[in-house]
């Protein structure tokens, strides 16, 4: 006696045949063109960089402790390919055998954003790009593994340097070096980021900014010269209005001059670089104000713990 089946009654050999059919179609895999990363090959991309994007512009870490889990880790990162995984992906190379396609050397590790942005402009972000990023961020990586811990000292700073100090630090702030730091420099800069940098530039020779402290007034001196730099290249190709600054559009230059791409393209490049400099002077007054701590008795002298220089 057949059995019906979800109230169907096998009266005849078509349901059968028909049901045969359907377990034969689930027991067959499907069909997968995508050149996947092992699971090995996403944790050595992450860890040759420490967990840490290789964008240039980013240095934000991708892994952390579970707010919610004390045995437990979130990631923000991305083992993203350069050549895509799959045909019509961006930088798609058809050349590619599907071994080098899934291999170490076609991955970059990279935050979930930048993952995205990578993908989205595959004209700008090119394959020769995105190497020379994998290279530079493990050179970074590797660096870092030389770092040794400073020991604590002494340093004399004067209430009036403690109030410039906090001046520095109020407007170099996380946010504005974040906004820096992740700014793509295209078409359209907000007014926010070059006036800041207008407002330090106009100021760099105003006595009441100078420390006596000789180790902070070469900080402020390495910050007036980043400025210097960015100011100078920037406003090459720049023009302002109400709301943002005019700057390099790419895609006009893609439609009117495409031999020019590349050009313009180092430029937005360089301008990022500048930037970061500028951002890697800047934070350096933050970074000297967090480690400073009073001394029992002594107003002018600071103990200064483990900065890292």
């Amino acid at each position: 006696m057949l059995i019906p089946i979800y109230g169907i009654p096998l009266t005849n050999l078509l349901y059968v045949a028909i049901i045969l059919n359907c377990f034969s179609y689930w027991e067959t895999p499907l069909s997968n063109t995508r050149d996947d990363f092992t699971q090995a090959t996403k944790r050595m991309l992450s860890d040759r960089v420490n967990g840490i994007c290789s964008a240039p512009t980013c240095n934000k870490s991708t892994k952390g402790p579970s707010g919610s889990s004390t045995d437990a880790m979130v990631s923000i990162g991305v083992a993203a390919h350069i050549c895509a995984a799959t045909e019509g992906g961006p930088r798609y190379d058809p050349t590619m055998s599907q071994e080098t396609r899934k291999s170490i050397d076609n991955g970059i590790w990279l935050c979930c954003n930048h993952a995205r942005m990578i993908d989205v402009d595959p004209e700008f972000y090119t394959v020769q790009r995105l190497q020379k990023w994998k290279i530079d961020a493990e050179k970074r990586a590797a660096a870092r593994l030389n770092l040794k811990p400073i020991p604590s000292r002494k340093v004399v700073v004067s209430i009036n340097d403690l109030q410039r100090l906090n001046y520095f630090s109020g407007i170099y702030s996380s946010q504005f070096l974040d906004d820096l730091k992740t700014e793509r420099f295209r078409a359209k800069v907000p007014n926010s980021l070059i006036d800041t940098l207008t407002i330090a530039h106009d100021k760099r020779d105003d006595p009441k900014l100078e420390f006596v402290n000789e180790e902070l007034e070469q900080m402020r001196q390495e910050l007036i010269s980043a400025i210097e730099a960015f100011m100078d290249h920037f406003k090459q190709q720049s023009g302002g209005n109400k709301e943002s600054y005019d700057y390099i559009d790419l895609n006009e230059i893609r439609r009117k001059y495409p031999q020019s791409v590349d050009k313009f393209a180092d430029m937005i490049d360089k301008t990022r670089e500048l930037a970061i400099e500028v951002g890697n002077a800047a934070v350096k007054f933050e970074k000297f104000s967090s480690h400073l701590c009073n001394l029992k008795g002594q107003t002018d002298t600071k103990l200064l713990v483990n900065y890292p220089y």
